[in-house]
């Protein structure tokens, strides 16, 4: 009876530790698959960095190319303008010089909305108080200051 008892733990314990096995399934060819699978994203990630790098590399030669193109067509403006225009229409239409496509002959005035937002309130005149001092607004009127110790 004993051997009986025995042998069925025996096969009991077979039992439960394929049963726990197949569960966590912690064997060699999972781990290698694992790190077969890691090695494949990692290629698959320094493709794509390779592709987006040429990618770039393209769009930068051809905007380069595409400036340059836009110089050549500029310059056959400004030649053939010259050359057929009187000198005082050439000059309005495509003036000539180092920069002259970006020249202003008139500077804009706008430069009040170019200015940054400022972090404090302005003087209303260059010799008050402004808003950040200690005593701004206190004795000004009598309403306030009776107004605050009628609170109190």
């Amino acid at each position: 009876m004993i051997w009986f008892a025995i042998s069925i733990s025996f096969v009991f314990g077979i039992l439960l530790g394929l049963l726990f096995s197949k569960r966590f399934d912690l064997s060699i060819s999972r781990v290698k698959s694992l790190e077969k699978q890691i090695i494949d994203e990692k290629i698959k990630q320094k493709r794509y960095r390779e592709g987006v790098n040429e990618h770039f590399n393209i769009t930068a030669d051809l905007i380069h190319h595409m400036t340059e193109s836009y110089r050549d067509v500029y310059q056959q403006l400004a030649s053939g303008a010259q050359e057929l225009c009187d000198n005082e229409i050439a000059q309005k239409i495509i003036p000539t010089g180092t920069d002259a496509m970006f020249d202003e002959t008139e500077p804009h005035n706008d430069t009040a909305s170019l200015l940054p937002p400022r972090d404090y309130a302005p003087k209303e005149e260059p010799n008050s108080k402004g808003a950040l001092a200690e005593d701004y607004g206190i004795g000004g009127s009598k309403k306030v200051s009776e107004t605050n110790s009628n609170n109190s």
